[in-house]
């Protein structure tokens, strides 16, 4: 897929400026003999130290572990980030033929300073607890940025069995008020699965206006034909969402209705199905994005993103004008024929 091959070589481009990881000259590491890594299922500085490989009786006991889903997760991660470099992009020589793309494991276990056998135990998802000190050092060796960071450490530190997302249902009888304030702008809630809980009028084409049952946002995003129409830049605004989708659901890999969603949502959307199997993320606190209605022509905001109700995962989704775009305008005119047109200021979904 084109726009896929295309952020592969932007985040190459982008990891390039990043200072290359440099092993200390007076380390050495003990290599196993690995293979040149694994195809992962669908969801299916210097001066560091070198980290110490396991015993042979960790070993037997690592290679036994059952494996939790979260550090399934991490090992996919870190398998996808692997692909995406070069031994160019971080300063080593391309040597042998490669079976598949990127470096090899032993390459980022070097690079990172951590034994090759347990670099690959971490890949296959059988390590527990894997310190701070040693995600930071494949942070380095794989030039992720600050929100792949954390993404990694939070599957890093999710407990066995992971959030099941079942914490009571919210009172949602005030977000509609809250939303409505926000008129003529756009507004709208979020739960833990970005199902949209409550929107008001001028948000609503933009969720494909969803009528009594609640709509999903991703879903609506990649096959309501209306909202695909609103977004000059889909493709852009599908990949980004999904990027931003991976990064806040980390600590749902062992919730079943996370699980019944990814799903769902690669049943429904191969081109969501591609994405997923990308394991990008991305930050969700604030987005660009540009969107167009046949009534008022081309329309830019801000995306702001604020969790407020932490226990129930709650979003409330603001998009505010880009100033000096003539985004203030047109939404008024639009929230005049919306007004026109006798549509509720609010509706909860």
């Amino acid at each position: 897929m084109a726009a896929s091959t295309g952020g592969s070589t932007a985040r190459r481009a982008r990891r390039a400026f990043r200072d290359p990881v440099r092993s200390s000259d007076n380390q050495s590491f003990r290599l196993a003999r690995q293979g040149n890594g694994h195809r992962h299922p669908r969801f299916s500085c210097s001066g560091r130290k070198s980290f110490r490989i396991l015993s042979r009786a960790q070993e037997r006991r690592t290679s036994n572990m059952p494996r939790s889903g979260h550090l399934l997760e991490l090992g996919r991660f870190l398998s996808a980030r692997r692909a995406e470099l070069t031994p160019a992009d971080v300063g080593l020589p391309d040597v042998g033929r490669r079976r598949t793309p990127g470096l090899r494991r032993e390459e980022v276990a070097t690079l990172a300073g951590v034994g090759a056998s347990w670099y690959t135990w971490i890949e296959q998802g059988r390590a527990e607890n894997v310190s701070a000190e040693i995600l930071r050092a494949l942070a380095r060796a794989l030039r992720l940025d600050d929100v792949e960071l954390r993404y990694m450490t939070g599957l890093a530190s999710v407990p066995s069995g992971g959030s099941t997302g079942d914490s009571g249902s919210p009172d949602l009888s005030l977000m509609p008020q809250i939303v409505e304030n926000w008129l003529p702008q756009p507004a709208y809630v979020l739960d833990r699965y970005w199902n949209v809980l409550v929107a008001n009028a001028v948000a609503r084409p933009l969720l494909g206006d969803p009528e009594g049952e609640r709509a999903n946002y991703l879903e609506t995003l990649l096959t309501n034909t209306g909202a695909r129409q609103m977004r000059p830049d889909w493709e852009r605004d599908v990949e980004s969402a999904v990027a931003r989708f991976r990064a806040d659901t980390w600590s749902l890999s062992a919730d079943p209705g996370f699980v019944a969603l990814i799903d769902h949502l690669c049943t429904v959307s191969t081109h969501f199905a591609r994405l997923w199997d990308q394991y990008q993320v991305a930050d969700d606190s604030c987005y660009q994005e540009s969107l167009y209605h046949r009534d008022v022509g081309d329309m830019r905001f801000t995306r702001v993103v604020m969790d407020f109700t932490c226990g129930y995962g709650l979003k409330l989704v603001l998009l505010t004008p880009v100033a000096g775009s003539g985004t203030r305008e047109a939404v008024e005119r639009w929230y005049e024929l919306l007004s026109v047109e006798n549509v509720l200021p609010a509706v909860s979904a």
